[in-house]
């Protein structure tokens, strides 16, 4: 299963979500510092994310495309050049090729949740150079996972709660998710 998008994934609900998440973390490194900030994306073939971070003023040095298959990174590459970093392994293993630490990172799997992409997700909160109090966004849909992957995924969170990591939930920082009521806890995990 690919962990990026391997077709153009551009829609409606998709363009807002992009805004949603790059807004967010515009606003988490706060005014003029989105330019010095490294940031991890999973674009895919189109790169289409990548035109939202820019807008942002994330700079493309800056950037780190991530995307499972090879292929498709060295695609990414030829279409963008001047990526801080292009990683062809997946999420699990993008810290092998991390030349520096990111602080924003939008792991944008574009799969249904399971638990061995829990597992991808947990290994990259333990092992990925992340700076400061880094602003972590993981997509799930509701209706797409089934209620039990959403309760799955409340396992991998106290590992980013430990790495004093902000979660993206419902277009609006989470800066703990234990702090949360039952109710917000599924719409943090839920877009």
């Amino acid at each position: 299963m690919n962990r990026g998008q391997s077709i153009d994934y551009d829609f409606g609900n998709k363009r807002q979500y992009r805004r949603a998440v790059w807004n967010m973390f515009s606003q988490a490194v706060g005014p003029g510092r989105a330019s010095e900030t490294r940031a991890l994306l999973m674009p895919g073939i189109s790169g289409d994310e990548i035109a939202y971070a820019l807008a942002k003023g994330f700079r493309l040095g800056n950037l780190v495309a991530l995307d499972k298959n090879p292929a498709v990174a060295a695609t990414i590459r030829r279409r963008w050049p001047g990526l801080g970093d292009v990683i062809g392994l997946p999420v699990s293993r993008a810290y092998e090729r991390l030349s520096k630490p990111v602080y924003c990172a939008n792991l944008d799997l574009c799969a249904p949740i399971s638990r061995s992409l829990l597992d991808e997700i947990a290994v990259f909160a333990r092992q990925a150079p992340l700076s400061g109090h880094p602003v972590v966004a993981v997509t799930m849909l509701r209706g797409r996972e089934p209620p039990t992957m959403h309760r799955a995924a409340l396992g991998v969170a106290p590992l980013f709660d430990a790495l004093g990591v902000r979660r993206f939930g419902a277009g609006r920082l989470c800066p703990s998710f234990e702090a949360l009521s039952d109710a917000d806890r599924g719409r943090v995990i839920t877009s």
